[in-house]
């Protein structure tokens, strides 16, 4: 079965997850070939990887029917099956899809408007959060499943020597605590919450603490702004987008995911787990099906600054906690392996190939 994947997009901060899954697909017979825009760098980790690839720029990703140069590239490859990552690569790919029959499935990692997926024969969302905001929206419940995100956990296999060296690098010694949150700098990712958290925690309990902020965005200049009021600067630390976040996490003791708002899954959230690190995260959307709330990590009301306090200072002041639900989430994280997610994803190929999508169309 030949496959094309399509992403009108070219850096992708679930770059590694998502090649991952393709390696797997691959091991399972499925001929891979990806097309992305040219430029940045997921070209270079598809060629890294060993995954055919052709690079395509649409530059009206409204308007399906101008991609031309997608619809030249899908009539060489004339896949089985296509599918899409993101709303514009859907509305794209579903439109062309449609045109020549071929069956086109979709896997939504956000809460995303309806209008780009009209043409999908089937929506895999990312979380059951996902798949229940697409149905309210008015997509047949039928059109849908869930496949949840998925990692490699050996990758993210703690290095107690790269943890060194990486403490050493930013000035950090063995007694002093370190939480680290990573994601885009952006509304309702609640990273100016966790800055005022942490001065927080700085005031109750007194302790050696360091604040990794990791990533970059439109919020980054108000972050770091709020970080000066409040005369945090020496205890946070801003490395900006890192394209490797191993180190950071493996530095770090606790990973908190501190979204106002409803989260779709929690990629960023899964890759610290399985680095065995302690996790807090908001109860919204898709961490409530990642963490089991005072096993595998720790659930707080979204929004909510003094829940956030309140649970980083409870490991601060019982620091063998800090192990045991590390270890757990280590566990909790390896049932969301590449292996299964790809096994789930081929029986939908198959079963949407057999159907031949013509009459899901209708």
């Amino acid at each position: 079965m030949k496959v094309l994947h399509y992403v009108n997009e070219n850096n992708l901060t679930w770059a590694r997850s998502w090649l991952d899954l393709l390696l797997e697909l691959g091991g399972l017979g499925v001929e891979n070939h990806v097309v992305c825009k040219p430029g940045a760098t997921l070209g270079t980790m598809l060629d890294e990887a060993g995954l055919p690839h052709t690079e395509v720029e649409v530059r009206f990703a409204a308007l399906p029917a101008l991609a031309f140069s997608f619809a030249k590239t899908l009539d060489k490859i004339q896949p089985d099956i296509i599918h899409t990552r993101l709303s514009s690569a859907a509305a794209i790919g579903g439109w062309h899809g449609k045109k020549r029959g071929i069956p086109v499935i979709s896997t939504l990692d956000k809460f995303a408007k309806l209008k780009y997926y009209t043409n999908a024969d089937l929506l895999v969302a990312c979380s059951a959060a996902v798949q229940n905001d697409i149905i309210e929206k008015g997509l047949p419940a039928e059109k849908t499943t869930v496949v949840h995100n998925a990692v490699n956990c050996g990758f993210y296999e703690p290095n107690a020597s790269v943890r060194a060296a990486k403490r050493a690098e930013l000035g950090i010694d063995s007694k002093t605590l370190v939480f680290i949150a990573a994601g885009r700098f952006d509304d309702g990712k609640g990273f100016p919450l966790l800055v005022e958290a942490h001065k927080k925690i700085m005031e109750k309990c007194g302790a050696k603490t360091r604040l990794i902020l990791a990533g970059d965005g439109p919020m980054k200049a108000a972050l770091m702004q709020r970080i000066q009021e409040l005369g945090i600067e020496d205890s946070v630390t801003l490395p900006g987008f890192v394209p490797d976040i191993r180190p950071w996490l493996w530095a770090s003791d606790i990973f908190v995911f501190p979204s106002d708002k409803p989260d779709a899954f929690g990629l960023s959230l899964l890759e610290a787990m399985a680095a065995g690190l302690a996790p807090i995260a908001s109860d919204c959307g898709g961490p409530r099906e990642i963490i089991e709330n005072g096993k595998s990590g720790v659930l707080i009301p979204c929004g909510d600054r003094n829940a956030a306090c309140e649970a980083v200072s409870d490991f601060l002041l019982h620091t063998e906690k800090i192990g045991i639900i590390g270890r757990a989430a280590k566990i909790r994280a390896a049932s969301f392996n590449v292996r299964t997610a790809a096994k789930n994803i081929l029986k939908e190929y198959e079963r949407i190939f057999k159907a031949g999508g013509a009459q899901l169309h209708e």
